[in-house]
């Protein structure tokens, strides 16, 4: 991805097109099924009237990023506006709004400019703007004042996603804890119960945990998680949403998903942990320390499980914990499911 040069550089040379755009906010725009902007009102009020979905569930927040698009249409004269944000290798959209009657857009987009976004020479991100008849005058005072408001408020929005991540996120597996897990399954219990759409969760165990850090050691123990949760990210979709839920335990939500499809999704996970090989790192309990092409092998059980619309978030990650249960009890190495009807016809419930 090209670098975008900064409000400071000379008016033309200010914005710059991405060649993948035009498609990009074509089918944005395609896919959105948000109601125009009116062409009147304070732009956070609007958003929040049209219940608009904007950064971390939070529609009332004047700083998220479909409030700083409705201020650029009014400021650009434009129908159309996106908020671009670095990420990975490339950009992602993460706020956008459009004038009252905009259906689509049309033509090739060359007149789809976008204005980056800088806070002391650091870009945080970028404006793409439909259409523009003429390229605006980055160096008036009043578009630098403006870029620098919309600049600053992107930052801080940014600054505060960044320290809840933090508090949401497990340092040594860097997958949600336990305190995210529950309040985002929470959320994702009600969308599937007003949308009637499934849910599954999966809980896993590592099979024989504690004699890998009894015999390798703590390291190599951590070196394990790790892996794991490597795993487990590398074979879910970005809907899901993988945790660690503590010490060498696993959970993982599976929006728009029925139990056998979560059970499918479990057992795919088991068979790659089961084909993992992994070095060791250090001595191991005897004191001897394991030449370059030491190696160690590990398996999980699994327990799934689906939503029942009398769940409450404990009900369905304890039934989740019974359906790992059975697993271990079984033999290890194994998912098993369980829904609420079987498990209260289990004589072990």
């Amino acid at each position: 991805m090209s670098h975008l040069p900064g409000i400071s550089s000379p008016p033309h040379a200010g914005l710059f097109r991405l060649e993948a755009l035009p498609y990009q906010v074509a089918q944005e725009l395609a896919a959105w099924p948000g109601t125009p902007l009116p062409a009147e009102g304070h732009p956070a009020g609007v958003w929040t009237n049209l219940g608009l979905t904007g950064w971390l569930d939070e529609p009332t927040d004047p700083m998220a990023g479909t409030w700083l698009c409705a201020a650029a249409l009014e400021h650009f004269r434009v129908e159309a506006a996106w908020l671009l944000v670095p990420g990975g290798d490339g950009w992602n959209i993460r706020g956008r709004a459009r004038s009252r009657g905009l259906q689509e857009v049309a033509g090739d987009g060359s007149n789809c400019p976008i204005v980056p976004l800088q806070v002391r020479g650091s870009q945080v991100g970028a404006l793409a703007l439909w259409p523009l008849a003429a390229v605006p005058d980055l160096s008036a005072i009043e578009t630098r004042a403006f870029l620098n408001v919309l600049a600053m408020a992107l930052a801080s929005r940014q600054t505060i996603e960044e320290q809840r991540l933090l508090m949401a996120t497990d340092p040594l597996t860097e997958l949600a804890n336990r305190r995210h897990l529950e309040s985002a399954l929470e959320r994702q219990m009600a969308l599937a119960r007003r949308n009637h759409r499934p849910l599954s969760v999966a809980m896993f165990d590592l099979d024989h945990f504690k004699s890998i850090n009894d015999r390798f050691g703590h390291d190599d123990g951590d070196n394990v998680l790790k892996l794991f949760a490597r795993t487990l990210t590398n074979h879910v979709r970005a809907s899901d949403l993988p945790a660690r839920h503590g010490g060498e335990e696993f959970v993982l939500v599976l929006p728009d998903t029925d139990m056998q499809q979560g059970l499918a999704v479990a057992e795919k996970i088991r068979k790659a942990v089961e084909q993992l090989v992994i070095p060791v790192l250090g001595e191991n309990a005897l004191g001897d320390r394991p030449d370059g092409d030491a190696t160690l092998r590990v398996t999980v059980s699994g327990g799934v499980t689906h939503l029942d619309p009398s769940d409450s978030v404990a009900d369905l990650l304890e039934r989740a914990d019974h359906a790992l249960y059975r697993a271990k009890q079984a033999g290890r190495n194994r998912c098993m499911s369980l829904s609420r009807a079987a498990l209260g016809k289990s004589p072990d419930a």
